[in-house]
């Protein structure tokens, strides 16, 4: 019974992840206007959460992983405050990242199921896309925001690398030093 039942979350939750990243495509697809659109941001900040949430729980950890990496991203665009000039590299780089997240949530529908092998071999082929992502961003973020100078910070499954909030406090007072000055 308990198989049945979690079987039938799975589906639910692979029928609602489908028409999110079904949504979430079409703004990538347009991210220039996307990124001038905070309700559509906040939308594709909605979506992912709900991906890396579901995942979470299903112990999906590829699916979270990459979830969480495209949320940092857009959080930290967002919280830059000022547009960023989205380049071509940002849109490859992006749809990479999220064709892999697509690609692993169509194994996880099929009649074999997400298996650890397809899971670590996506995870190992876009960790290097992932990382170059977030320099690219870093990049761009410190181009086009002059009160960001600290590099984006993604989440790590490591807990030595979580920022406490001693880091957090740092951060706030430098961006207080740094707003007051200007």
């Amino acid at each position: 019974m308990q198989s049945e039942h979690l079987q039938q979350i799975i589906e639910y939750y692979i029928e609602d992840t489908k028409d999110y990243l079904n949504r979430s495509e079409k703004d990538l697809l347009d991210l220039e206007s996307l990124l001038k659109d905070r309700e559509k941001m906040n939308g594709l900040g909605c979506h992912l959460k709900s991906i890396k949430g579901g995942a979470a729980m299903l112990g999906l950890g590829s699916i979270q992983s990459i979830a969480q990496c495209l949320e940092d991203v857009f959080r930290a665009i967002e919280l830059c405050g000022s547009p960023i000039q989205a380049d071509q590299k940002l849109k490859d780089l992006l749809m990479q990242v999220f064709y892999a997240l697509k690609d692993l949530v169509g194994h996880l529908s099929e009649s074999s199921g997400l298996t650890d092998e397809k899971a670590a071999q996506v995870m190992s082929e876009i960790e290097p896309v992932k990382e170059s992502l977030i320099a690219h961003l870093n990049w761009l973020v410190k181009d086009s925001c002059p009160i960001c100078r600290s590099e984006i910070a993604i989440a790590s499954d490591s807990p030595e690398e979580i920022p406490s909030l001693d880091d957090l406090q740092s951060l706030i007072d430098e961006l207080s030093l740094d707003s007051s000055s200007t």
